[in-house]
């Protein structure tokens, strides 16, 4: 659970630097406000970085976008299994065994799984595909997340490229309310 964590960190640092990236390839008199294009999910926002980077870019730099949004795709499938997949197991009760309240507490020895746990995809073209749960399953996803926000910080660097968004220095308190 704390890998994935850091996973949606790492996430969250890539959708940044995505960011940051249309930002910088729209310019400011595009239509397109930070405060809209913020707004988009990630797919849309390559596919805006794709279609005005050629316009606007080398053919160098375009080739190396399209490169890095093929390792985007991947990232964002693999996320998706992490964050959005349903967590399936299932192990073999000893027969008369009374499994009161989802509890096994109390059952004795380790019992063997006979469907090891796995992430399975509930929705869309994949739907009912399962993949193996592991801290190095979470922890590769990551790393491939940082390696690309790492790629495209120094895009962005080489461009001078910055974060549009002004900062607040307020911060809300009172947040989060526990529901009733």
């Amino acid at each position: 659970m704390e890998e994935i964590g850091r996973l949606c960190a790492a996430w969250s640092f890539l959708e940044s630097v995505s960011e940051i990236t249309l930002r910088g390839i729209l310019g400011t008199g595009d239509k397109y406000s930070p405060e809209k294009t913020s707004q988009f999910e990630m797919w849309k926002r390559w596919e805006m970085i794709l279609e005005h980077a050629q316009e606007k870019l080398t053919d160098e730099e375009v080739k190396l976008l399209k490169a890095i949004n093929d390792e985007v795709v991947t990232v964002t499938r693999d996320r998706n299994i992490i964050v959005h997949g349903l967590v399936h197991a299932a192990i073999s009760l000893p027969v008369g065994t009374v499994v009161q309240e989802a509890s096994l507490e109390g059952v004795g020895e380790k019992l063997p799984f006979v469907r090891p746990p796995a992430w399975t995809i509930f929705r869309g073209a994949e739907a009912g595909k399962n993949f193996p749960i592991s801290t190095g399953a979470v922890e590769i996803v990551r790393t491939n997340m940082q390696k690309l926000a790492r790629r495209l910080t120094d895009f962005n660097i080489k461009r001078n490229y910055q974060s549009p968004l002004q900062r607040r220095i307020d911060i809300e308190s009172g947040w989060p309310k526990p529901l009733r």
